[in-house]
């Protein structure tokens, strides 16, 4: 699905369904709303690894689901892009369920909803875990979280943490936590 014009698009009709291809826009996103607007839930399966190279947007103060089913591949669900709430406007959540893996790989602050409950499954930042941005709320982990840092690479993460999940770190950069991991979790 690619974007060529218009201000943004919107999935308000159902829950988006991507089992494998690429969701993309070719222009510039709007302040406020991005690229494409998630108003319903999300679910990823097939095969192959879905991937939204956009500014992707959720809001209207409500928790958006993204079910994540395992594709036989490394990552499921890899967005390449901002993921964001409705900014100036409204709050957006997101809980990741299913089993399989959703990665984020950009720049810092990229990842700015108001918070991430990881149910099930992984969720993997690769070079960031969006230091300050789930600023309303943190990072909520009952499953598994995955630093991925390369060679030379420094990340200070002062988001809030909290959950009975796992936090793992890999790759040879390095990783600071600046804020206290509350709940149960246990970090290797």
């Amino acid at each position: 699905l690619l974007q060529t014009g218009g201000a943004y698009q919107q999935f308000n009709a159902g829950p988006l369904v991507m089992n494998g291809g690429v969701v993309e826009s070719m222009v510039a996103p709007n302040a406020n709303y991005g690229n494409f607007l998630l108003r319903n839930s999300m679910t990823v399966g097939g095969t192959n690894t879905s991937v939204v190279r956009a500014d992707f947007r959720m809001g209207d103060s409500a928790t958006r689901t993204i079910t994540v089913g395992e594709t036989g591949e490394d990552i499921d669900l890899f967005f390449q892009g901002k993921v964001s709430h409705f900014e100036s406007v409204t709050w957006g959540y997101m809980t990741k369920a299913g089993p399989g893996t959703m990665a984020f790989s950009n720049a810092l602050n990229q990842v700015t909803v108001g918070s991430l409950t990881v149910s099930d499954g992984e969720a993997r930042f690769i070079n960031s875990l969006t230091p300050g941005s789930l600023a309303n709320g943190g990072l909520i982990n009952n499953a598994r979280v995955r630093v991925e840092l390369t060679t030379g690479m420094t990340q200070t993460c002062n988001t809030v943490m909290s959950g009975s999940g796992m936090l793992i770190k890999s790759g040879p950069g390095r990783l600071i936590i600046s804020n206290a991991i509350g709940g149960t979790q246990s970090v290797v």
